[in-house]
């Protein structure tokens, strides 16, 4: 009894340690303004659009994959997987928690009394402490996606989808993940395009501008960053997972 609760507890903490980094790897793409992580790059579209919080539209966009994940399995569909959505909950608040930007909140809460534990970094104020932005939210989100896969528990909802389309279709969960990233991409890309050039009359060479990383008087959500976060994160997951994996799933099953 006792070792099965050692065992949980520990795989309790690398699940959880996971996702707080992977929300602190988040913010700091975010700060880097080079582009958001692929995943959360439509929760960001959102929060630009219509002011939410980045948390909120997390929660939102996370709840409709959950949804997505249900009508993609129909009967083969497990009710566990339902969990996601209080996981989509418990990272939108992560998100806002260690938010580096004030907005309106999922409850219609002004968050500048929230959270906002990483508000005391310094804004990049040259391209080198952008890149160094966002070369630290690759390492950090790499890791924190790393230790929360260990314990094979509920996945979150964007690998869980992925895993849904491999489910069915048959094609490996790799290709399935590049796709829903891909999808994520596009669908945020193509919002803010709209918002930006056809509603806020921003120039079509200068949203370019934003994309490859120059600066901008206008909020980055796609950019050069995400398409590097969507090939390098997942090679340093596989990474960690050759040096460390072994010997962190021996530890975690005694």
């Amino acid at each position: 009894m006792k070792s099965k609760f050692v065992q949980g507890l520990k795989k309790f903490i690398f699940y959880a340690v996971g996702i707080i980094l992977i929300a602190i790897g988040i913010n700091c793409s975010k700060l880097s303004s080079l582009g958001i992580s692929p995943v959360s790059s439509v929760p960001r579209a959102c929060e630009v659009i219509w002011g939410w919080s980045l948390g909120a539209m997390t929660i939102v966009v996370y709840c409709i994959l959950v949804l997505l994940q249900i009508i993609v399995l129909r009967k083969r569909f497990k009710w566990i997987n339902l969990l996601g959505i209080p996981i989509a909950v418990a990272f939108g608040f992560l998100v806002d928690l260690f938010g580096v930007s004030t907005k309106t909140n999922f409850f219609g809460l002004d968050t500048s009394g929230f959270g906002h534990w990483l508000a005391w970094l310094p804004a990049p104020q040259n391209y080198l402490a952008r890149i160094g932005y966002f070369v630290a939210s690759l390492v950090i989100i790499a890791v924190g996606v790393f230790l929360y896969l260990r314990p094979k528990w509920v996945a979150m909802p964007a690998e869980g989808f992925a895993a849904a389309i491999s489910e069915v279709s048959g094609m490996k969960f790799g290709n399935c993940k590049t796709i829903v990233d891909t999808s994520m991409i596009t669908i945020s890309f193509i919002m803010h395009f709209v918002f930006t050039v056809f509603i806020n009359k921003v120039p079509v060479l200068e949203f370019f501008k934003g994309f490859i990383g120059l600066p901008v008087g206008f909020q980055v959500v796609v950019g050069i960053g995400t398409v590097l976060s969507a090939i390098l994160i997942g090679q340093l997951v596989k990474l960690l997972t050759k040096l460390m994996g072994a010997k962190i799933d021996k530890f975690l099953a005694k």
